[in-house]
Parts: structure tokens; C-alpha cells; sequence
């Protein structure tokens, strides 16, 4: 009895030394942490799942996560995803945009609320820590910096580009970091870094890539994801039959060539297959791409997750392929030719009638049941 006197004594004069939020129970903490609110969806199950270990949660409140890869790897749809959730919840957003290339009506196709959209454009990297900081003041829910390699310190800036500032990036991102670690757990908002890959000179053995920004901000992030776009996962589409050429579709010079050259049979020919001839036929064309993320570092759950998320170009994460890709990996259905048909309890199914069936209440309620009995 006396011990647990002085336990609940130390607490209290804890507490009332350094502040009531100052000390907490680990299982508090726990029930805490893991509920709904504190998570922060990325717009795709797969991602999700990967992060969380359920496919409804996916960031988690306070953190900050850094998306890194190559170019056209979908690093800032991705984050424009995360955007698209939050103004959903009407969270304000800011967007540092460093690399002065957003497109607010791509944002806008994605699903992003842009009168909950906050843009600025810093003129360095100072100011952009200050900026995210006063952010955070303002009760903004969640910032994206795009991107690290685009934070210029101020003295980079304001030399010339004779002038040496080796690791002078890399210390203004680490101590950025040092601080945002602590302000952004300490206003329950998201932090969102994107960056880009480089590689080491003389690297023989291992893996050369790297990324800007130096090697001490990796240990602030809960979360580091690798996105690749592989060029041989491209999705083609028919491109649009323009149709048959305006009146007889003939250039009156190339009729007068005809007529002088050819006999008259030759000529019906000619002009028969020129009148009915098309402007373009159907061919195929690039509509998206199959983007693979892995999630390289994970404090919330096991690390080393993997999966494909479809993107379509101009209208983002295919939300009908993620959410078909999540029941084929929780094992409710098995696809088959190539994503064209599946299986469902045994039975084969083509993926369009399968869609149709999702948007009958009995059959969406019965997926969705089979879907929380996977967790159980």
C-alpha cells in the first residue's frame, strides 16, 4: 500500500512540477496512439496498410515522414494524396513550394480542397522553417515541403557560385529538423518532406544512392518511403478515333497529281481510298504508370512493406485498382490474365462486373465484412 502511496505521490509532484502533460502511462499512451484520430490517411489502402497495419490509417499525427525517390516517380502526387485527405477533414494545409512547380489545378484533380490549400514560396531555407513554424502557431494541420534539395541555406544564396559551402545544406536541414521533430509532435500536426536521390562518387560495393540534406535528418523521420516508377510498368490506353476527313478529305493538288499520273481505274481507286481514309487511326497511348513505394524505415510497424499503386496521369491514384490490389493481398479475392478477371469464392469474374457488384449495399456490406474479419 505504501508503494503505491508513493507512485501516485511522484506522479502528482511530477505533475505539478513540470506540467500536466509532462508524464503519461505507457498504456494510456498506447490506447492513445493507436486510435483512429491520431492517423492521417495517404489516399491509397496499400500505402496505408504498409505504414499502419490497416488500411484506413496511414500517417500518424505529430510525425514527420519523408517521401523520397527519382523524378516521375509520383513523390508529390503522393503527398498531394495526403493533402486531398486532410482538406476532406477540413484540416488546413500548407505547401512550401521550393521548387516553385505546383499546379494548383493538378491539386485540384486529385481532390484537394484548395480553399484549404496554403501556398508559399520561400526564399530560403531559413525562412522556410520559419514559415512552417508560424504555420503550426496558426493550427495548420499538415505541411509539405517540396522539396529538401530546393531549401537553399541563405549564405548559399547570397554568394556567388565560386564561393565553397561544403556541408552547409546539411547542417541548416539538420538543425530544421532538430526543432521541427519537436514542434510538429507538440502541435499534433503532419510533416511531409519529399526529396530526390543522388549518388556517391566512388562507391563500388552497396547501394550508391543517398539523399540530399545529409544523413542526420533520417533519424527525425517516422516514416521513409521510397517511390519508383518503373518504365516497363506503363499502362496504354486507345487513343480517341478523330474521325473521317472533312468532306472528301482530298487536297485539290493531290487530285490534280492523281489525274495526271494514273489510268482511270487506278484513279477511283485512289480517290475511293482517300475519301474514306481516317486522320489518325487508333493507337495506343501512355495513361499511367505502376508506381512501387516501399516503405524503408517504419516506427509504427514493420518496415520493409511493398506494394504497386496504379497512377493515372492527370487524375492521380486509381482508387478502384488500390482498393482491388488491398482484397487480392488480404487474400478475399485472386486475380487472374493479368488484373482482367479475378476470383471470388471460388468463382471467376471479370473486374468490371466485380466493381458493379461492390455498388450493391448487400455485397459492398459483405466485403466489408470479410475485410474487419482479416484484422481479427
Amino acid at each position: 500500500m505504501a508503494k503505491k502511496k508513493k507512485d501516485s505521490n511522484f506522479e502528482k509532484s511530477f505533475k505539478d512540477k513540470w506540467g500536466t502533460k509532462s508524464i503519461e502511462r505507457g498504456n494510456s499512451l498506447k490506447k492513445r496512439i493507436y486510435s483512429e484520430d491520431e492517423f492521417l490517411s495517404t489516399g491509397s489502402y496499400q500505402l496505408n496498410r504498409a505504414l499502419s497495419g490497416h488500411h484506413r490509417y496511414g500517417l500518424k499525427k505529430g510525425r514527420l515522414v519523408e517521401i523520397y525517390g527519382p523524378y516521375s516517380s509520383g513523390k508529390t502526387t503522393a503527398a498531394l494524396h495526403v493533402a486531398a485527405e486532410a482538406t476532406q477533414r477540413k484540416m488546413k494545409v500548407g505547401f512550401h513550394d521550393c521548387e516553385h512547380a505546383l499546379q494548383p489545378s493538378y491539386a485540384e484533380d486529385i481532390g484537394v480542397d484548395l480553399d484549404y490549400l496554403h501556398v508559399v514560396k520561400p526564399y530560403c531555407a531559413e525562412d522556410s522553417f520559419e514559415m512552417a513554424w508560424d504555420m503550426l502557431e496558426g493550427g495548420i494541420g499538415l505541411i509539405i515541403f517540396d522539396s529538401i534539395p530546393s531549401m537553399l541555406p541563405r549564405a548559399f544564396i547570397d554568394t556567388t557560385m565560386d564561393d565553397k559551402n561544403m556541408g552547409l545544406h546539411a547542417k541548416t536541414i539538420g538543425d530544421g529538423m532538430k526543432k521541427a521533430a519537436k514542434l510538429f509532435d507538440e502541435a499534433g500536426s503532419y510533416g511531409i518532406f519529399i526529396n530526390q536521390i543522388r549518388m556517391k562518387i566512388g562507391v563500388f560495393f552497396g547501394n550508391p544512392e543517398t539523399t540530399p540534406g545529409g544523413e542526420g535528418k533520417n533519424f527525425y523521420f517516422t516514416h521513409r518511403i521510397d517511390f519508383r516508377a518503373n518504365r516497363g510498368d506503363k499502362i496504354t490506353g486507345k487513343e480517341e478515333d478523330t474521325g473521317p476527313v472533312d468532306d472528301t478529305g482530298i487536297d485539290p493538288e493531290e487530285e490534280k497529281i492523281l489525274k495526271s499520273r494514273m489510268s482511270a481505274i487506278g484513279k477511283r481507286k485512289a480517290l475511293k481510298k482517300l475519301r474514306t481514309k481516317k486522320k489518325k487511326s487508333k493507337g495506343k497511348i501512355e495513361i499511367g504508370i505502376m508506381n512501387k513505394f516501399t516503405v524503408v524505415k517504419n516506427k509504427i510497424f514493420p518496415p520493409f512493406r511493398s506494394g504497386k499503386i496504379k497512377v493515372n496521369y492527370g487524375r492521380g491514384i486509381d482508387k478502384v485498382d488500390d482498393r482491388l490490389c488491398l482484397f487480392n493481398e488480404m487474400g478475399i479475392i485472386e486475380f487472374e490474365s493479368g488484373k482482367k478477371t479475378l476470383k471470388y469464392n471460388g468463382k471467376g469474374i471479370t473486374v468490371a462486373k466485380f466493381e458493379t457488384k461492390l455498388k450493391e449495399p448487400k455485397f459492398r456490406a459483405k466485403i466489408k465484412e470479410e475485410v474487419d474479419n482479416f484484422y481479427k
